[in-house]
């Protein structure tokens, strides 16, 4: 038997399996050298140029290390207008109850409006949505169910009711309950 006819096919599979490897790993490494996104560490975003981004929205964003804050908001006729909603991240809009009444929850980032409100209670339906986001969970009392779930840390929260006249207030000429919070 030729035994260099097998020396020169282990031989000739060991170079194409090789050079198999070596084109899969420079093709990987092309991609991620490409890639736009450089850090995501699941607080903030840095772009090869340095700027933040938003983790929430994906848009430049100079707080973007900052953890967002999302704030339970009225979505009453009588509460309006809002103050601060249009400097929102995102907004949801989730009915409360059967009759159709509806809250909104607004998450801040990037921005920072002097003052928001009508802050409103706490609801069931809000709570997953603002530990998915990695938020704060901030408002005014809430029903039997979702205070139970804030109280057990399934989300960091803070409840206006313990910061009443300091950081949340009721602002002067509006009809209750209309509570505020300011960042300033």
């Amino acid at each position: 038997m030729n035994f260099r006819f097998l020396k020169k096919l282990n031989l000739n599979k060991l170079l194409i399996i090789t050079g198999t490897i070596v084109l899969v790993l420079t093709i990987i490494f092309i991609v991620w050298w490409n890639k736009e996104i450089v850090i995501n560490n699941g607080i903030n975003v840095v772009d090869k140029d340095g700027t933040f981004k938003s983790p929430i929205t994906g848009l430049n964003c100079p707080s973007a290390d900052v953890r967002p804050i999302s704030i339970m908001l009225a979505s009453d006729i009588e509460a309006m207008p809002l103050s601060g909603i249009s400097q929102a991240d995102m907004v949801f809009e989730m009915p409360v109850d059967p009759t159709g009444i509806t809250r909104f929850m607004a998450i801040f980032q990037c921005e920072k409006p002097k003052e928001i409100g009508s802050v409103r209670s706490a609801r069931n339906d809000f709570i997953p949505l603002a530990a998915g986001l990695g938020t704060i969970y901030a408002h005014w009392g809430g029903e039997h169910g979702a205070l139970e779930k804030l109280d057990s840390h399934i989300v960091d929260n803070i409840d206006a009711l313990k910061y009443e006249g300091e950081i949340f207030y009721r602002k002067a000429g509006t009809r209750p309950p209309q509570f505020f919070v300011s960042y300033y």
